[in-house]
């Protein structure tokens, strides 16, 4: 058994989200990654807003030792892009270059099995059982903390 981070309850050890409150914020078993998602194209957010909770997300997620932040910062409504998601992958360049980071990759060069995709998987096999993995899609960015 485990407890819960959000509602404090006990929690079976296998599982992914608690029974109580919907918590997903459970470690998953040993031997899978500890996937965290961080959705900053929803909320209204300004770019600097949104750089400060992608800074606060990569901190929070290496001091607890995740291994994984899917960060969902949407394409744009113009189809090339929006600002938020040229910030994300201009911060996350940044924390690669600084250690905060040990890779990462753009929504778009997932499912298709580029040389990126491969190397990262190579490193990290269980990064290929993530459900985001499996296909491509430019508004997101996955964020390797481990």
């Amino acid at each position: 058994m485990k407890t819960c981070e959000q509602c404090g309850n006990p929690v079976p050890s296998e599982a992914y989200l608690c029974p109580y409150c919907g918590g997903h914020d459970l470690e998953v078993p040993s031997g899978a990654l500890v996937v965290k998602r961080l959705d900053l194209g929803h909320d209204g957010l300004t770019v600097a807003e949104a750089r400060v909770r992608l800074s606060d997300a990569i901190n929070v997620a290496s001091y607890k030792g995740d291994d994984v932040l899917i960060v969902v910062h949407g394409y744009g409504s113009s189809g090339s892009g929006g600002r938020i998601r040229s910030m994300v992958r201009s911060e996350a360049t940044q924390a690669l270059k600084s250690g905060g980071l040990s890779g990462w990759i753009a929504g778009e060069e997932l499912g298709r099995g580029g040389s990126r995709a491969r190397q990262m998987v190579r490193r990290l096999p269980a990064l290929a059982d993530i459900e985001v993995w499996q296909r491509e899609n430019p508004g997101i960015s996955v964020l390797v903390v481990r």
